[in-house]
């Protein structure tokens, strides 16, 4: 049986990122609200990369047992810059090093990260390989300490659930259970076993 699993899946998310082992990202979470806090805060974090769960669309029917429901997931990805608001996208390079990254190429990080990923590797099953979705900009702009850009890169999979009515059966357990092992102390307090026998059940 493979039941839905939210925080399992943000949690594959944000490992598949970190797989990457890019050092210049400073900061791979899940998301908690913020932006909502302030943005002195976050950008103190940048440059950063937050996962969420957006959404659910209506589950399609498959067998009996199976039903697939369509998920959306979405990364935000920010940057910062002391210099100007094309650095905080482009970043910035100099005699071929890299000074800073932008958010142009933290979105290629979570590109190779997640497209065609289904996270297995992660510890999530029964779910489809990512798919690109749209790319929104939240926040493009200069703030009094730097400038600041914010990307939002949505994620499409799919989620298959197997499940029958069995299992919401309190009496289901009697089916299964076939025999029982029961062990025999004499001696009080005694941890050592005397004895024991294995017990076969009639299920009929």
């Amino acid at each position: 049986m493979s039941y839905l699993n939210l925080s399992e899946i943000e949690q594959g998310i944000k490992a598949a990122i970190v797989a990457l082992n890019r050092p210049y990202i400073a900061s791979i979470e899940t998301y908690g609200g913020e932006f909502d806090a302030g943005l002195a805060d976050v950008v103190r974090r940048f440059p950063a990369i937050w996962t969420t769960f957006a959404g659910a669309g209506k589950a399609v029917q498959l067998s009996a047992r199976k039903f697939k429901r369509p998920l959306t997931f979405v990364t935000l990805v920010g940057a910062k810059s002391l210099r100007n608001e094309e650095a905080t996208r482009q970043g910035v390079d100099e005699n071929g090093q890299q000074i800073s990254c932008g958010t142009f190429q933290l979105l290629n990080d979570v590109e190779r990260a997640l497209l065609n990923n289904n996270l297995k590797l992660f510890g999530v099953s029964g779910l489809d390989p990512f798919e690109l979705g749209k790319i929104d900009k939240v926040y493009d702009q200069k703030t009094k300490d730097a400038a600041i850009s914010v990307f939002a890169q949505h994620w499409h999979t799919n989620f298959t659930t197997t499940q029958s009515a069995a299992d919401f059966d309190p009496d289901s357990g009697a089916d299964w259970m076939q025999a029982v092992n029961v062990d025999y102390f004499f001696k009080p307090q005694d941890d050592i076993k005397d004895g024991s026998d294995l017990v076969l059940l009639n299920n009929q």
